[in-house]
């Protein structure tokens, strides 16, 4: 009768080590999850602080060629695509970053899906390779 109570235990034992091992997996898997949704709450609040920041500066700059009477060389500034066209391009590299940082192996594995009459040329650039 004890050996059947302690082989009960044994087992009850190995179980709880085994579930203790798992329990041990979740929190570091939990620990990294919560370690990645710092990281891009804390890039997104930067970048936009940045956007804030720039549309204060162009506040206060339409204000003051206002206030001046240079209303010409406000429109000019207003017609130029330049400060939209570099906003862009840093929001397309955030985006970059942060999408290869979450799937690091994205374009290796993307490139394996591609034929060889999609594949790129010797010589030509392919543009996941830029990034």
């Amino acid at each position: 009768m004890f050996l059947r109570r302690g082989g009960r235990r044994c087992l009850a034992w190995s179980l709880l080590f085994a579930l203790n091992d798992d329990l041990g997996n979740l929190n570091c898997a939990l620990t990294e999850s919560n370690s990645i949704k710092e990281e891009y709450l804390g890039r997104f609040i930067k970048l936009y602080s940045v956007y804030v920041w720039r549309l204060d500066s162009f506040r206060r700059l339409v204000s003051q060629k206002i206030s001046s009477g240079q209303t010409r060389e406000l429109l000019e500034i207003t017609r130029s695509s330049e400060m939209i066209d570099t906003t862009l391009q840093e929001l397309y590299a955030n985006f970059d970053t942060a999408f290869l940082k979450l799937f690091p192996d994205f374009v290796a594995r993307f490139n394996e899906l591609l034929t060889e009459e999609i594949l790129p040329k010797k010589g030509e650039m392919n543009k996941m390779d830029q990034i």
